[in-house]
């Protein structure tokens, strides 16, 4: 099952949304991924997925696929990333006077 999240800095203007399952994909038999989500019939063949990370560094937000090996910031080269459905709580990497926090007027979902 996957939520999802929204998440805003009490200072700035920050945000993150998304799910966190991040997007899962399976490789068909050439080589191409195939997006299934919860509750796809397909969802079992995922082994790998697409998340948002953002860097605690200098804000930047990306995109990781699980079957890469490394994650470092494109634009610092930082190793402090974090998954943006962890943000919760920590200092916001954009303003460095903020904190993370649940977005109140957001709605969440279920999948």
């Amino acid at each position: 099952m996957a939520s999802s999240y929204s998440i805003i800095c009490s200072h700035c203007s920050f945000r993150a949304d998304g799910w966190d399952d991040g997007k899962p994909y399976y490789l068909n038999d050439k080589g191409k991924k195939v997006y299934a989500y919860h509750p796809s019939p397909d969802s079992y063949l995922c082994l790998y997925s697409m998340h948002r990370y953002t860097c605690l560094s200098c804000a930047r937000r990306i995109r990781y696929d699980t079957r890469n090996a490394t994650l470092n910031c494109p634009r610092c080269d930082s190793e402090d990333l974090c998954p943006d459905a962890k943000l919760f709580g920590k200092p916001c990497p954009k303003c460095k006077k903020g904190t993370l926090g649940r977005d109140p007027d957001a709605m969440q979902c279920i999948s």
